[in-house]
């Protein structure tokens, strides 16, 4: 029932039965993924972000996914997670400068965006893949190389969003999380089975780590982790000689006053508590210390400039 759902929408979008708004006084950049879980959707428009905004004024627009508030809400530095969602928070602490709106409604976001910001000359569509009605001028699908669409079915046989064949509609294809290892060889394996079409480009991305304060190398850890795949952040901590235990909570968790006081028993055995920074906006309302397991990407080639190219066009 539901690939016949997502089979039938995508169908009346792309045959102009629905119809999909295109903005022409604003570039509009979509990132997203077909697959249910973390591909490192917020490290890539922090990535964006970073390698865009001193050239172009942008500004990213989320849905603020389990916030508690309604309609179209400006991200400010003094919000709640709970109020704007725990992602925008994040961002909106790491840049603010950059106008950060939420709404279920992007279309909404926009048209307030375009009335009284008429400087911004690019928007950032944070986990739209999936939002048909506006057809962006350019669009980023994310994929995980451990966890990659190829090898997945659509729900609830899969964790797919929608049919693998819907990645046609993307420009950009990243392969996020790739080990640091990877060789040419294993590159072009992977883009094979990926089947780019020839207007599609495809790029390599590696994630680099760094702890909000240094801890010495002899460290044991409590990794407190409400996020969809933990692994990597632990073999990455396990690699550098750390004992760890995980504690994993569901993803975008709200932590309760009970989850702190299991938090605070574990990490009594003289470990250190780290967190991620999705969880970490939210862990700071409580009287509890921490350290943060910050994350950037990295990625190979000439993405930025592509897309300069075809803001610039």
């Amino acid at each position: 029932m539901y690939y016949l759902i997502t089979l039938i929408r995508n169908f009346l979008f792309s045959c102009g039965f629905i119809k999909s708004q295109r903005y022409s006084d604003v570039f509009v950049l979509c990132v997203g993924n077909i697959r249910v879980g973390g591909t490192g959707k917020t490290p890539m428009i922090e990535y964006l972000i970073r390698n865009l905004q001193d050239e172009f004024p942008l500004s990213v627009v989320s849905l603020g996914y389990k916030r508690k508030t309604k309609g179209l809400k400006e991200v400010l530095v003094s919000d709640t997670a709970e109020a704007v969602g725990d992602e925008p928070k994040q961002m909106k602490e790491k840049f603010p400068n950059i106008l950060f709106f939420v709404n279920k409604n992007r279309n909404t976001a926009i048209d307030f965006i375009r009335k009284n910001y008429s400087n911004i000359r690019l928007i950032l569509l944070d986990d739209a893949y999936q939002y048909r009605k506006i057809s962006p001028n350019a669009t980023i699908l994310l994929t995980e190389y451990n966890r990659p669409y190829f090898n997945d079915k659509i729900i609830p046989y899969g964790r797919l969003r929608e049919q693998r064949i819907q990645s046609k509609r993307a420009n950009y294809i990243i392969v996020t999380k790739c080990p640091n290892d990877i060789t040419q060889n294993e590159k072009q394996d992977f883009i094979k089975k990926l089947s780019p079409l020839p207007y599609q480009k495809v790029f390599f991305s590696k994630i680099q780590y760094k702890f909000s304060t240094e801890i010495t190398n002899n460290s044991k850890l409590l990794f407190v982790a409400g996020i969809d795949n933990p692994s990597p952040a632990v073999k990455y901590l396990q690699m550098l000689g750390y004992d760890v235990i995980l504690k994993k909570y569901p993803d975008h968790y709200n932590f309760k006053e009970k989850d702190i006081r299991e938090i605070e028993t574990l990490s009594k055995q003289d470990r250190i508590i780290i967190t991620t920074e999705k969880d970490a906006v939210k862990l700071k309302q409580f009287d509890i210390k921490f350290v943060t397991l910050q994350i950037e990407n990295s990625i190979e080639g000439n993405l930025i400039q592509e897309i300069k190219n075809q803001m610039l066009l």
